[in-house]
C-alpha cells in the first residue's frame, strides 16, 4: 500500500524518529552514569560527590606537578 504524504508531514515523521533515537541514547547513558557512580563508591569507598567535584581538578593538576618534580630532580 502506498501512502502519499506532504513534505511537512514527512518532516514530522523524521523528527519523531530522531526523537526516539535521542531518547534511547539518553536512557542508555543514564544507566551508564549510574553504574559508574556506584562503581566509584564501591571501589574507592569515597563520596561520589567528592569524586565528581574534585576528580577533574585533581587530574588537571597532576601534569604540572609531575613536570615540576621532574625538572627539580634533574637539577
Amino acid at each position: 500500500m502506498k501512502v502519499l504524504v506532504t513534505e511537512e508531514q514527512y518532516q514530522v515523521l523524521l523528527n519523531e524518529r530522531i526523537g526516539e533515537q535521542v531518547t534511547s541514547t539518553l536512557k542508555r547513558l543514564d544507566k551508564l552514569l549510574k553504574k559508574i557512580i556506584t562503581d566509584v563508591k564501591q571501589q574507592f569507598g569515597i563520596s561520589t560527590k567528592f569524586a565528581l567535584t574534585y576528580g577533574a581538578g585533581i587530574g588537571a593538576l597532576m601534569e604540572p606537578v609531575k613536570n615540576t618534580l621532574m625538572v627539580s630532580l634533574q637539577v
